[in-house]
């Protein structure tokens, strides 16, 4: 099991705590994360900046289509 991994579990075993938090998912590295929210669709994805494959904010990128979702400029 990976640092990441531990680290996500333990965010998730904190928020299944809370009785308005379902923890629909958690990953090894930011590939897996990807796929997770990709197909379980959640309200919110608590996303670690340093994961293995891709950084959390690149994966961040992913799942929002950033920048492609960009208004366009006004100019």
């Amino acid at each position: 099991m990976s640092a990441a991994k531990e680290s996500g579990d333990g965010i998730a075993e904190l928020l299944n705590t809370q009785p308005d938090f379902e923890v629909v998912g958690v990953a090894a590295d930011s590939a897996e994360a990807v796929s997770i929210a990709t197909e379980c669709k959640p309200d919110v994805v608590v996303m670690d900046v340093r994961m293995p494959v891709m950084d959390g904010i690149g994966a961040t990128r992913r799942l929002t289509g950033w920048p492609s979702r960009l208004p366009a400029s006004s100019s």
